[in-house]
């Protein structure tokens, strides 16, 4: 229990960190594999890991901006209450609602850049044959991990109670349950 009757579920950065890194070669390997066995050898020459490079911080930009758009649309947020930013700290950029919204759209909010930036965009890469892609799109996907680590320290929270963003760290605030 913290001050004012908030209940801490963050996890470290040293742990998202961990956490992404193993799912990101997990993911890329898996996926990688599987463009090989879908199309064959592929280009890997410098106009490939441009291309990768390139998708990737896209990728990122608009990680942190679908995070936003479900803090908007599942919390029901306005734009001036999702602030952008960078934690130099642990070299990861963030987004972070400045007001509580309940445990389930905080959820839905968290997941969806996975989804939206990793999986989907993945599988467009598969089905097209276009190897920088699936590779952009299966790191960005492993670096939902932190995402799903988010997910899990709130996994017993009930999805009508009221989070809050942490702060200064990964996760949320799970604020008191309001008197009958």
């Amino acid at each position: 229990m913290e001050a004012g009757g908030t209940t801490d579920a963050t996890v470290s950065t040293n742990a998202v960190n961990v956490v992404a890194i193993v799912a990101v070669i997990a993911i890329v390997v898996v996926a990688m594999l599987a463009q090989a066995l879908l199309w064959g050898d592929f280009e890997t020459g410098v106009g490939f890991w441009l291309a990768a490079a390139a998708i990737y911080v896209v990728g990122i930009v608009a990680h942190e901006a679908t995070h936003g758009f479900g803090y908007r649309v599942f919390g029901g947020l306005r734009a001036d209450q999702v602030k952008f930013g960078f934690m130099w700290k642990a070299f990861m950029p963030y987004s972070h609602a400045e007001v509580p919204m309940t445990a389930a759209a905080y959820r839905k909010a968290a997941l969806l850049p996975g989804l939206v930036t990793g999986l989907l965009p993945m599988l467009v890469g598969l089905a097209a044959g276009f190897a920088p892609l699936t590779l952009a799109a299966a790191a960005l996907l492993g670096s939902a991990g932190g995402d799903w680590a988010v997910v899990y320290a709130i996994r017993k929270v009930p999805s009508d109670r009221l989070v809050r963003d942490h702060p200064t760290g990964v996760g949320a605030e799970v604020l008191p349950a309001r008197a009958a």
